[in-house]
Protein backbone atom coordinates (compact mmCIF):
# COMPACT_ATOMS: atom_id res chain seq x y z
CA UNK A 1 0.00 0.00 0.00
CA UNK A 2 1.28 3.65 -0.41
CA UNK A 3 2.32 5.59 2.43
CA UNK A 4 0.07 7.87 3.77
CA UNK A 5 1.06 11.81 2.10
CA UNK A 6 2.91 14.00 4.87
CA UNK A 7 2.16 17.97 5.41
CA UNK A 8 5.80 19.88 3.65
CA UNK A 9 6.67 21.26 6.87
CA UNK A 10 6.24 18.02 8.94
CA UNK A 11 8.74 16.16 6.48
CA UNK A 12 11.25 18.62 6.51
CA UNK A 13 10.72 18.32 10.42
CA UNK A 14 11.46 14.44 10.46
CA UNK A 15 14.25 14.49 8.11
CA UNK A 16 16.18 17.67 10.08
CA UNK A 17 15.80 15.43 13.03
CA UNK A 18 17.26 12.13 11.32
CA UNK A 19 20.16 14.58 9.83
CA UNK A 20 21.78 15.90 13.02
CA UNK A 21 20.59 11.91 14.82
CA UNK A 22 23.22 10.54 12.05
CA UNK A 23 25.54 13.73 12.92
CA UNK A 24 25.03 16.30 10.27
CA UNK A 25 26.85 19.50 12.01
CA UNK A 26 24.92 22.54 12.23
CA UNK A 27 26.53 24.03 9.39
CA UNK A 28 25.70 21.23 7.31
CA UNK A 29 22.19 21.13 7.94
CA UNK A 30 21.36 24.92 7.96
CA UNK A 31 22.43 24.82 4.20
CA UNK A 32 20.46 21.91 3.55
CA UNK A 33 17.67 23.87 5.27
CA UNK A 34 17.59 26.23 2.09
CA UNK A 35 16.29 24.02 0.03
CA UNK A 36 13.24 23.73 2.31
CA UNK A 37 12.75 27.31 2.50
CA UNK A 38 12.47 27.67 -1.29
CA UNK A 39 10.49 24.32 -1.76
CA UNK A 40 7.93 25.98 0.93
CA UNK A 41 7.78 29.35 -1.04
CA UNK A 42 7.55 27.28 -4.27
CA UNK A 43 5.04 24.83 -2.74
CA UNK A 44 2.99 27.58 -1.49
CA UNK A 45 2.67 29.31 -4.89
CA UNK A 46 1.33 26.05 -6.23
CA UNK A 47 -1.46 25.74 -3.14
CA UNK A 48 0.30 22.30 -2.29
CA UNK A 49 0.44 21.27 1.56
CA UNK A 50 1.49 17.98 1.35
CA UNK A 51 5.13 16.58 -0.37
CA UNK A 52 4.48 14.33 -3.19
CA UNK A 53 7.12 13.28 -5.94
CA UNK A 54 4.99 15.24 -8.65
CA UNK A 55 5.72 18.17 -6.89
CA UNK A 56 9.39 17.57 -6.21
CA UNK A 57 9.89 16.99 -9.56
CA UNK A 58 7.87 20.31 -10.65
CA UNK A 59 10.31 21.95 -8.09
CA UNK A 60 13.47 20.31 -8.85
CA UNK A 61 12.72 21.34 -12.87
CA UNK A 62 12.15 24.93 -11.86
CA UNK A 63 14.92 25.20 -9.96
CA UNK A 64 16.91 24.68 -13.24
CA UNK A 65 15.26 26.87 -15.23
CA UNK A 66 16.18 29.42 -12.65
CA UNK A 67 19.95 28.61 -12.45
CA UNK A 68 19.98 28.25 -16.29
CA UNK A 69 18.00 31.18 -16.44
CA UNK A 70 17.71 33.89 -13.83
CA UNK A 71 20.55 33.30 -11.86
CA UNK A 72 24.42 32.50 -11.36
CA UNK A 73 24.60 29.83 -8.51
CA UNK A 74 27.37 28.23 -7.93
CA UNK A 75 27.92 24.36 -8.50
CA UNK A 76 27.91 23.31 -4.92
CA UNK A 77 24.92 25.46 -4.02
CA UNK A 78 22.82 24.02 -6.75
CA UNK A 79 23.81 20.38 -5.77
CA UNK A 80 23.07 21.22 -1.94
CA UNK A 81 19.61 22.50 -2.44
CA UNK A 82 18.84 19.58 -4.89
CA UNK A 83 20.20 16.97 -2.82
CA UNK A 84 17.66 18.74 -0.12
CA UNK A 85 14.77 17.84 -2.08
CA UNK A 86 16.13 14.19 -2.68
CA UNK A 87 16.37 13.73 0.99
CA UNK A 88 12.85 14.25 1.51
CA UNK A 89 11.74 11.89 -1.05
CA UNK A 90 14.70 9.11 0.18
CA UNK A 91 12.90 9.65 3.86
CA UNK A 92 9.43 9.56 2.64
CA UNK A 93 10.00 6.28 0.75
CA UNK A 94 12.08 4.41 2.89
CA UNK A 95 12.49 5.68 6.49
CA UNK A 96 16.20 6.53 5.17
CA UNK A 97 18.65 9.20 4.08
CA UNK A 98 21.20 7.72 2.00
CA UNK A 99 24.65 9.62 2.93
CA UNK A 100 28.02 8.69 0.91
CA UNK A 101 30.27 9.02 3.67
CA UNK A 102 29.90 8.36 7.18
CA UNK A 103 31.12 10.92 9.33
CA UNK A 104 31.06 8.92 12.51
CA UNK A 105 31.24 5.35 13.73
CA UNK A 106 27.81 4.41 13.85
CA UNK A 107 26.95 1.76 16.73
CA UNK A 108 24.45 -1.29 15.78
CA UNK A 109 22.81 -4.09 17.68
CA UNK A 110 25.10 -6.45 18.61
CA UNK A 111 23.49 -8.99 16.14
CA UNK A 112 24.67 -6.68 13.36
CA UNK A 113 28.16 -6.02 15.10
CA UNK A 114 28.79 -9.70 14.98
CA UNK A 115 27.57 -9.90 11.34
CA UNK A 116 29.95 -6.98 10.23
CA UNK A 117 33.11 -8.81 11.98
CA UNK A 118 32.11 -11.89 10.19
CA UNK A 119 32.02 -10.31 6.93
CA UNK A 120 35.37 -8.75 7.67
CA UNK A 121 36.74 -12.44 8.60
CA UNK A 122 34.96 -13.77 5.14
CA UNK A 123 36.21 -11.06 2.86
CA UNK A 124 40.04 -11.88 4.71
CA UNK A 125 39.55 -15.53 4.00
CA UNK A 126 38.83 -14.61 0.00
CA UNK A 127 41.54 -12.61 -0.22
CA UNK A 128 40.56 -9.34 -0.67
CA UNK A 129 42.71 -6.20 -0.24
CA UNK A 130 42.65 -4.02 2.56
CA UNK A 131 41.06 -0.86 0.50
CA UNK A 132 38.91 -3.21 -0.41
CA UNK A 133 37.45 -4.09 2.71
CA UNK A 134 37.50 -0.64 3.77
CA UNK A 135 35.05 0.62 1.42
CA UNK A 136 33.26 -3.20 1.45
CA UNK A 137 32.45 -1.96 5.21
CA UNK A 138 31.20 1.72 4.72
CA UNK A 139 28.92 0.23 2.24
CA UNK A 140 27.60 -2.63 4.42
CA UNK A 141 26.97 -0.46 7.08
CA UNK A 142 24.15 1.77 5.05
CA UNK A 143 22.74 -1.09 4.47
CA UNK A 144 22.34 -2.42 7.77
CA UNK A 145 21.26 1.67 8.72
CA UNK A 146 18.46 1.06 6.03
CA UNK A 147 17.54 -2.20 7.14
CA UNK A 148 17.05 -0.77 11.10
CA UNK A 149 15.18 2.49 9.77
CA UNK A 150 12.72 0.01 7.99
CA UNK A 151 12.26 -2.51 11.17
CA UNK A 152 14.24 -5.13 10.21
CA UNK A 153 16.04 -5.19 13.64
CA UNK A 154 17.85 -8.98 13.64
CA UNK A 155 19.64 -9.76 10.57
CA UNK A 156 18.01 -13.24 10.64
CA UNK A 157 15.08 -11.66 9.60
CA UNK A 158 16.17 -9.63 6.60
CA UNK A 159 13.50 -10.67 3.56
CA UNK A 160 14.11 -10.70 -0.75
CA UNK A 161 12.21 -7.59 -0.68
CA UNK A 162 14.08 -5.70 1.94
CA UNK A 163 16.62 -6.24 -0.49
CA UNK A 164 15.42 -5.49 -3.39
CA UNK A 165 13.78 -1.94 -1.81
CA UNK A 166 16.95 -1.00 -1.34
CA UNK A 167 17.92 -0.89 -4.91
CA UNK A 168 15.05 0.81 -5.74
CA UNK A 169 16.05 3.08 -2.80
CA UNK A 170 19.94 3.49 -4.49
CA UNK A 171 18.41 4.17 -7.97
CA UNK A 172 19.53 7.41 -9.27
CA UNK A 173 23.06 6.20 -8.86
CA UNK A 174 25.65 5.80 -11.34
CA UNK A 175 25.87 2.28 -13.31
CA UNK A 176 29.20 1.91 -11.36
CA UNK A 177 28.05 2.61 -7.70
CA UNK A 178 25.29 0.08 -8.20
CA UNK A 179 27.48 -2.46 -9.75
CA UNK A 180 29.17 -1.60 -6.41
CA UNK A 181 26.81 -1.99 -4.02
CA UNK A 182 25.73 -5.31 -5.95
CA UNK A 183 28.86 -7.15 -5.38
CA UNK A 184 29.05 -5.50 -2.17
CA UNK A 185 25.70 -6.76 -1.06
CA UNK A 186 25.99 -10.23 -2.41
CA UNK A 187 28.83 -10.92 -0.96
CA UNK A 188 27.73 -9.43 2.74
CA UNK A 189 24.50 -11.83 2.05
CA UNK A 190 26.26 -14.77 1.47
CA UNK A 191 28.60 -14.69 4.94
CA UNK A 192 25.36 -14.62 6.31
CA UNK A 193 24.22 -17.74 5.45
CA UNK A 194 28.09 -19.31 5.71
CA UNK A 195 28.26 -17.98 9.13
CA UNK A 196 24.89 -19.07 10.45
CA UNK A 197 23.54 -15.74 10.53
CA UNK A 198 20.67 -16.27 8.39
CA UNK A 199 19.10 -19.73 7.35
CA UNK A 200 18.26 -19.02 3.79
CA UNK A 201 21.28 -17.54 0.98
CA UNK A 202 19.85 -14.60 -0.18
CA UNK A 203 22.44 -13.32 -2.16
CA UNK A 204 20.54 -14.72 -5.34
CA UNK A 205 18.10 -12.21 -4.54
CA UNK A 206 20.65 -9.20 -5.26
CA UNK A 207 19.92 -7.78 -8.78
CA UNK A 208 22.92 -8.54 -11.77
CA UNK A 209 24.04 -5.31 -13.46
CA UNK A 210 25.40 -5.89 -16.72
CA UNK A 211 27.32 -2.68 -17.82
CA UNK A 212 28.74 -2.42 -20.88
CA UNK A 213 33.19 -1.98 -21.13
CA UNK A 214 33.57 0.99 -22.38
CA UNK A 215 36.19 0.81 -24.88
CA UNK A 216 39.18 2.80 -23.61
CA UNK A 217 42.51 3.35 -24.80
CA UNK A 218 45.17 4.34 -22.00
CA UNK A 219 47.72 6.82 -22.41
CA UNK A 220 50.78 5.65 -24.26
CA UNK A 221 54.13 6.68 -22.96
CA UNK A 222 57.13 7.69 -25.11
CA UNK A 223 60.47 7.32 -24.15
CA UNK A 224 60.61 11.39 -23.64
CA UNK A 225 57.25 11.33 -21.71
CA UNK A 226 58.99 9.21 -19.29
CA UNK A 227 62.10 10.66 -18.95
CA UNK A 228 60.32 14.10 -18.62
CA UNK A 229 58.34 12.29 -16.02
CA UNK A 230 61.57 10.89 -14.07
CA UNK A 231 63.05 14.33 -14.40
CA UNK A 232 60.16 16.17 -12.79
CA UNK A 233 61.08 14.87 -9.27
CA UNK A 234 63.14 16.36 -6.75
CA UNK A 235 65.35 13.33 -5.33
CA UNK A 236 66.72 15.63 -3.20
CA UNK A 237 63.82 15.42 -0.59
CA UNK A 238 62.75 11.81 1.27
CA UNK A 239 59.17 12.28 -0.55
CA UNK A 240 60.67 12.82 -3.84
CA UNK A 241 63.30 9.67 -3.18
CA UNK A 242 60.35 7.62 -2.36
CA UNK A 243 58.09 8.73 -5.49
CA UNK A 244 61.10 8.41 -7.87
CA UNK A 245 61.25 4.62 -6.74
CA UNK A 246 57.59 4.45 -7.27
CA UNK A 247 57.89 5.47 -10.77
CA UNK A 248 60.75 3.11 -11.66
CA UNK A 249 58.67 0.42 -10.19
CA UNK A 250 55.41 1.16 -12.67
CA UNK A 251 57.98 2.44 -15.53
CA UNK A 252 60.29 -0.58 -15.74
CA UNK A 253 58.67 -3.44 -14.29
CA UNK A 254 54.92 -2.81 -14.72
CA UNK A 255 54.20 -3.47 -11.61
CA UNK A 256 50.45 -3.09 -9.87
CA UNK A 257 49.46 -0.16 -7.55
CA UNK A 258 48.59 -2.67 -5.43
CA UNK A 259 51.86 -4.86 -5.41
CA UNK A 260 54.01 -1.31 -5.04
CA UNK A 261 52.02 -0.42 -1.71
CA UNK A 262 53.03 -4.26 -0.71
CA UNK A 263 56.04 -4.96 -1.73
CA UNK A 264 58.15 -5.96 0.90
CA UNK A 265 62.17 -5.39 2.05
CA UNK A 266 62.32 -9.34 1.90
CA UNK A 267 61.31 -8.58 -1.91
CA UNK A 268 64.68 -7.13 -2.98
CA UNK A 269 66.88 -10.41 -3.25
CA UNK A 270 70.11 -8.29 -3.65
CA UNK A 271 73.06 -11.15 -4.43
CA UNK A 272 70.94 -12.43 -8.07
CA UNK A 273 69.91 -8.43 -8.68
CA UNK A 274 65.98 -9.32 -8.76
CA UNK A 275 62.37 -8.63 -7.57
CA UNK A 276 60.46 -11.87 -6.15
CA UNK A 277 57.35 -11.13 -4.49
CA UNK A 278 53.45 -12.76 -4.40
CA UNK A 279 51.34 -10.78 -6.08
CA UNK A 280 48.45 -8.63 -4.18
CA UNK A 281 45.49 -9.73 -7.26
CA UNK A 282 46.63 -13.20 -8.72
CA UNK A 283 48.63 -14.89 -5.31
CA UNK A 284 51.30 -15.90 -7.47
CA UNK A 285 54.72 -15.42 -7.03
CA UNK A 286 56.65 -13.54 -9.73
CA UNK A 287 60.32 -12.65 -9.84
CA UNK A 288 61.61 -10.13 -12.11
CA UNK A 289 65.24 -8.32 -12.84
CA UNK A 290 66.55 -5.55 -10.50
CA UNK A 291 67.75 -2.86 -12.73
CA UNK A 292 71.31 -0.81 -11.43
CA UNK A 293 68.80 2.45 -11.57
CA UNK A 294 66.18 1.04 -9.83
CA UNK A 295 68.39 -0.82 -7.20
CA UNK A 296 70.21 2.38 -6.50
CA UNK A 297 67.34 4.37 -6.04
CA UNK A 298 66.05 1.59 -3.51
CA UNK A 299 68.87 1.85 -1.69
CA UNK A 300 68.97 6.10 -2.04
CA UNK A 301 65.43 5.63 -0.05
CA UNK A 302 66.13 2.75 2.13
CA UNK A 303 69.54 5.17 3.26
CA UNK A 304 68.47 8.79 3.10
CA UNK A 305 64.53 9.03 2.35
CA UNK A 306 62.59 6.25 4.12
CA UNK A 307 61.43 7.44 7.53
CA UNK A 308 62.01 5.22 10.66
CA UNK A 309 59.44 2.92 11.16
CA UNK A 310 59.12 -0.65 11.97
CA UNK A 311 56.92 -1.22 8.74
CA UNK A 312 58.41 -4.28 6.65
CA UNK A 313 56.90 -2.26 3.24
CA UNK A 314 59.37 -0.97 1.08
CA UNK A 315 57.42 2.27 0.37
CA UNK A 316 55.57 3.98 2.80
CA UNK A 317 53.59 6.97 4.11
CA UNK A 318 55.76 10.12 5.28
CA UNK A 319 53.18 11.32 7.72
CA UNK A 320 52.16 8.77 11.22
CA UNK A 321 52.12 6.18 11.41
CA UNK A 322 54.64 5.78 8.17
CA UNK A 323 52.99 2.22 7.18
CA UNK A 324 52.02 1.58 3.74
CA UNK A 325 51.02 4.04 0.61
CA UNK A 326 47.03 3.77 -0.11
CA UNK A 327 47.83 4.38 -3.90
CA UNK A 328 49.94 5.48 -5.94
CA UNK A 329 47.26 7.53 -8.59
CA UNK A 330 47.95 10.64 -7.40
CA UNK A 331 51.70 10.33 -7.31
CA UNK A 332 51.46 9.78 -11.05
CA UNK A 333 48.97 12.70 -11.24
CA UNK A 334 51.32 15.34 -8.98
CA UNK A 335 54.16 14.78 -11.38
CA UNK A 336 52.27 14.76 -14.52
CA UNK A 337 51.17 18.08 -13.65
CA UNK A 338 55.09 19.13 -13.49
CA UNK A 339 55.18 18.50 -16.92
CA UNK A 340 54.36 19.22 -20.14
CA UNK A 341 53.22 16.10 -21.11
CA UNK A 342 49.52 16.54 -23.21
CA UNK A 343 46.68 14.27 -22.01
CA UNK A 344 43.68 13.99 -24.10
CA UNK A 345 40.20 14.03 -21.65
CA UNK A 346 39.29 10.75 -21.10
CA UNK A 347 42.47 9.41 -22.15
CA UNK A 348 43.64 6.68 -18.83
CA UNK A 349 47.03 8.27 -17.57
CA UNK A 350 47.25 6.74 -14.07
CA UNK A 351 49.42 4.45 -12.60
CA UNK A 352 48.36 1.28 -15.08
CA UNK A 353 49.04 3.25 -18.23
CA UNK A 354 52.53 2.65 -17.44
CA UNK A 355 52.06 -1.02 -17.17
CA UNK A 356 50.28 -0.78 -20.90
CA UNK A 357 53.29 1.25 -21.96
CA UNK A 358 55.79 -1.25 -20.93
CA UNK A 359 53.61 -3.45 -22.68
CA UNK A 360 53.65 -1.90 -25.72
CA UNK A 361 57.48 -1.53 -26.11
CA UNK A 362 58.02 -4.80 -25.49
CA UNK A 363 55.15 -6.11 -28.41
CA UNK A 364 56.96 -3.12 -30.94
CA UNK A 365 60.52 -5.57 -29.79
CA UNK A 366 58.94 -8.48 -30.74
CA UNK A 367 58.72 -10.20 -27.75
CA UNK A 368 56.99 -13.37 -27.51
CA UNK A 369 53.18 -13.02 -26.03
CA UNK A 370 53.94 -15.21 -23.47
CA UNK A 371 57.16 -13.64 -22.10
CA UNK A 372 55.27 -10.62 -21.88
CA UNK A 373 52.15 -12.59 -19.92
CA UNK A 374 55.09 -13.86 -17.49
CA UNK A 375 56.65 -10.25 -17.07
CA UNK A 376 53.20 -8.54 -16.26
CA UNK A 377 52.28 -11.19 -13.60
CA UNK A 378 49.33 -13.07 -15.49
CA UNK A 379 48.13 -16.50 -14.47
CA UNK A 380 46.34 -16.51 -18.59
CA UNK A 381 48.42 -15.81 -21.35
CA UNK A 382 45.59 -14.37 -23.04
CA UNK A 383 45.16 -11.80 -20.69
CA UNK A 384 48.24 -9.92 -22.26
CA UNK A 385 45.58 -9.69 -25.22
CA UNK A 386 44.18 -6.79 -23.42
CA UNK A 387 47.15 -5.08 -24.91
CA UNK A 388 47.18 -5.68 -28.35
CA UNK A 389 45.08 -3.32 -29.63
CA UNK A 390 47.91 -0.60 -28.07
CA UNK A 391 50.37 -1.92 -30.89
CA UNK A 392 49.45 0.05 -33.79
CA UNK A 393 52.65 -0.60 -35.85
CA UNK A 394 51.96 -4.44 -35.99
CA UNK A 395 48.38 -4.04 -36.29
CA UNK A 396 49.33 -1.82 -39.72
CA UNK A 397 50.96 -4.97 -40.96
CA UNK A 398 47.88 -6.58 -40.80
CA UNK A 399 46.01 -4.23 -42.68
CA UNK A 400 44.73 -5.02 -46.21
CA UNK A 401 45.96 -2.95 -49.46
CA UNK A 402 43.70 -1.77 -51.85
CA UNK A 403 44.77 -4.35 -54.58
CA UNK A 404 44.19 -7.32 -52.36
CA UNK A 405 40.78 -6.19 -51.59
CA UNK A 406 40.11 -5.75 -55.33
CA UNK A 407 41.22 -9.18 -56.69
CA UNK A 408 38.85 -10.79 -54.44
CA UNK A 409 35.53 -9.09 -55.18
Amino acid sequence: MPKELKKISDSISEVKQELIRVGYCKGRVDLINEGWKRLLVFAEMQKEEFFTEQLASAFIEDFDYQCKNVKKLSLLYQRTIRHSITMLSDYQLHNCIYRRCRKRNVIFPAKYNDAMENFIIYSIKRNHKKSTIRRSRAMVSCFIEYLLNNGVSDCFNIEPYNISNYFAFLLGFSSKTMASYSWVIRTFLKSLYFGSFHEKDLSEFVPTLHLPSPITIPKIWSKEDISSLLNSVDRGTPIGKRDYCILLLLAQLGLRDSDIQNLKLEDIVWHTNEVNFVQTKTLQRICLPLSKELGWAIIDYLKNGRPKTDSQNIIVRHTMPYDNILDCYNIVKKYLAFTQIKVEKGTPHGPHSLRHTLASRLLANDVPVAVISSMLGHINANSVNTYLHIDIENLRKCALSINEVKAHE
